[in-house]
């Protein structure tokens, strides 16, 4: 077999395979076996059954064409996941026309109560009538009738805060000795509550490292030789149980 017969043999499989669909008409190079037809001898000179078959290898080039265009206006109006096309879509989209694609394809796994116009407007009701802060500022001894027997200077003289915050840190230091200790032995040598207040300070203000583990439910803290400025800060949750105080 010739190289020319052999070219228009693989032109017509592969034609026969794209029409199948075995293939995908894009891997097929049509171009190039032009290119290559083009340079074999002129027709005229051709012996009838390579004509017969150049006729059919250039068919087969043409419905092979014809597919690809067919594949491309498919991909085009479907909204095919090709990644260029996906994304020349969206760059022509507007604002709405997203916002409607996300509305149609949002599929939430559970429903939530979102807050509507008339919730808004009992909000703003409530705000707008309230009272000055001045005047619903509670006096010492109605805080007290709330804070039972814990100390209410704790909580509202900062000059307090920060003298027993350094107390605190100072005690961290000795019994630590610069290593991690567990959180909750340390809170209950004293008034659990209390202590855990005012070392929610030193932690927040950063004087003191927290370590958690989560396996053991543990929370482990150490005192820092200097204070360190706390890039991003987290909250922690902590539990103090009745029977602890």
């Amino acid at each position: 077999m010739s190289s020319v017969e052999e070219l228009y043999d693989r032109i017509i499989d592969l034609a026969i395979k794209v029409s199948e669909g075995a293939i995908d008409p894009f891997d097929v190079d049509v171009g190039r076996f032009i290119r290559q037809l083009a340079r074999n001898k002129r027709l005229a000179e051709l012996d009838y059954t390579y004509l017969i078959k150049d006729i059919r290898a250039l068919n087969g080039l043409v419905a092979i064409l014809e597919a690809q265009g067919k594949s491309l206006r498919r991909r085009g109006l479907g909204l095919y996941l090709d990644k260029m096309l996906l994304k020349l879509r969206i760059y022509k989209m507007s604002i709405d026309e997203l916002s409607q694609v996300f509305i149609r394809s949002w599929k939430p796994v559970i429903e939530m109560e979102s807050i509507n116009l008339e919730a808004i407007k009992e909000a703003m009701f409530y705000f707008n009538n309230l009272k000055d802060l001045e005047s619903r500022r509670l006096r010492f001894e109605e805080l007290s009738e709330y804070m039972g027997d814990v100390e209410p200077r704790l909580f509202i003289e900062p000059k307090v805060v920060r003298s027993l915050m350094m107390k605190l840190l100072n005690e961290l230091r000795d019994s630590s000795g610069g290593e991690y200790i567990d959180y909750k032995e340390f809170i209950t040598r004293g008034d659990p509550v209390e202590r855990a207040y005012i070392l929610s300070f030193l932690i927040s203000d950063g004087w003191v490292d927290v370590k958690v583990d989560r396996l053991e439910e543990k929370i482990w803290i150490r005192p820092k030789d200097m204070r360190v400025e706390i890039r991003n800060p987290s909250s922690l949750a902590v539990v103090v149980r009745r029977e602890e105080g």
